[in-house]
């Protein structure tokens, strides 16, 4: 809801960034080769506003060498980051924004690091025809290439930022 357009206190409120998730929890994904998600988020319809934009942020670790751990973005409909196979043990992040040009339009940049190699480092620029004014889920999913491997998701933040 904006705030009247005649005073610095309009300008500052209407003009947001604040915290619209966390979540600390350890949430892992072992024993089934089907994908499963790690975290998720429910954005509420015009949350974002026609110009707005989503900050994320996760992290976590892979665990055992049997096989390839894949961890996926996905905005709506739209997969907006799918790694390559990452394998051994290793601490994960991966962090982006998606900004809105128009309410069903965006223009997406994500990067992901595996810190077990330094070459596995991916970066991306995409963009996608979601319709933000409907709610959209934003969710990170791992899958598995071996039954004993973990993929285990610690950290999980999303940040709103309003633009009126």
């Amino acid at each position: 809801m904006p705030f009247g357009s005649d005073s610095l206190t309009a300008t500052i409120m209407n003009n947001t960034f604040r915290g619209l998730h966390r979540d600390f929890t350890d949430n892992s994904h072992t024993g089934s080769l089907t994908a499963a998600d790690l975290a998720s988020v429910s954005v509420t319809g015009g949350t974002m506003t026609a110009t707005g934009s989503l900050y994320f942020f996760g992290a976590g670790t892979i665990t055992s060498a049997n096989g390839t751990k894949q961890i996926t973005v996905v905005f709506g409909s739209t997969t907006i980051l799918d790694t390559t196979a990452n394998t051994g043990t290793s601490d994960w992040m991966v962090r982006g924004k998606i900004m809105n040009t128009a309410t069903n339009a965006q223009r997406i940049y994500v990067e992901f690091s595996d810190h077990q190699s330094a070459t596995n480092f991916n970066m991306d620029y995409t963009t996608a025809t979601e319709d933000t004014t409907a709610a959209l889920t934003l969710k990170l999913v791992g899958d598995l290439g071996h039954v004993d491997d973990t993929i285990t998701q610690t950290i999980f933040t999303v940040d709103v930022q309003q633009i009126t």
